[in-house]
This record gives C-alpha cells, structure tokens and sequence, in this order.
C-alpha cells in the first residue's frame, strides 16, 4: 500500500511536541526512511554525533530496533549505542505496518535503559572524555515510568490526529 506523509504538517505537530516535552521524536516510513523530526540534538547527543562512527550507530541502532518493531508489531524501548533510552512505535492501519515513531534522547529515572554507568562505558568505547560527556548526560531529560506511559498515550493521540487531519493517507 501506497501512504503518503504531509511532512511540513506532521514536522510542526513533532516539534511543538519536542517545545512541549524537550523529548525529540522522528517518523520513519515502512522501509525505515526519515520522513519528519522534530528536534535539535541534546548537548550529549551532538558530542556524540561529532564522530562519523557514532553517526553511523545511531542510524545502525534505529534501523535494528525498527525491524525489531516490525517483527513484534510492539512498542520497543531499548538503550542506544550511546547510553540513553529510545522507543520506537509502531503506526498500524488497517492490520498495515505503515510507519514508526520514534521518541527518544532521555534517561530513564529508574535507570534501566541508561545510567551513569552506560555514559562512562560509551565515553570509554568511543574515547571520549568521560568527565564531559558526563556532564552533558545530567543535561539530558530524565522520565519516570510514569511520565513515559503518558507520553505514550500523547503519542497515540498524535498518530491519530495525523490520520484525522489528513496528515498520513493512503493514495
């Protein structure tokens, strides 16, 4: 099936989202293309983003996890090559697979997904300063449990109104 994305649309809606929450976000097509984020890099991200490797795990990170999304057709919450938390959701219409939304750059309250820890062993990994890039991590958002399963729930109002208004539809 053919769908075809507003981008210009759905970047506004994923960027008032990022201005709202300070919780980047990205939507992905069926083939895992970029199609529309929302955010600038965190501090910590774009010192990591500064090595050409780093780059590269992250696209390897997000295409891994998003075939994972499409094996499960679940949410799927994991810790990134750099030591921060990800999710990616699964858009389904109509039984299709169709597209993923990806939330991520924050550190998990709980630190299941990312610690302190998970910053010094990629500081040490990636041979950077573990003393900075552990201070970029305290500047990084930190979500509660909680607070992740509300904006899951925003984020499935988000997909919806993608699809009301026109934003995400099928030709």
């Amino acid at each position: 099936m053919n769908y075809v994305f507003n981008k210009e649309k759905i970047e506004a809606v994923l960027s008032n989202f990022y201005k709202s929450t300070g919780i980047a976000s990205a939507l992905y097509d069926a083939r895992g293309s970029l199609i529309s984020q929302s955010h600038k890099f965190t501090e910590y991200c774009q010192m990591i983003r500064s090595n050409k490797c780093c780059v590269k795990n992250c696209d390897l990170s997000n295409l891994a996890h998003i075939k994972e999304v499409e094996e499960n057709r679940k949410i799927c919450r994991y810790t990134c090559h750099a030591g921060l938390m990800e999710t990616i959701m699964p858009i389904i219409y109509d039984g299709m697979l169709i597209a993923y939304l990806q939330i991520g750059q924050f550190s998990d309250r709980e630190g299941v997904y990312s610690s302190g820890e998970e910053v010094a062993a990629t500081a040490s990994k990636y041979g950077f300063d573990t003393r900075a890039l552990s201070l970029l991590y305290e500047g990084v958002p930190k979500i509660s449990k909680d607070s992740l399963d509300a904006l899951y729930s925003l984020m499935e109002i988000i997909i919806k109104y993608f699809f009301i208004e026109g934003m995400i539809s099928y030709n």
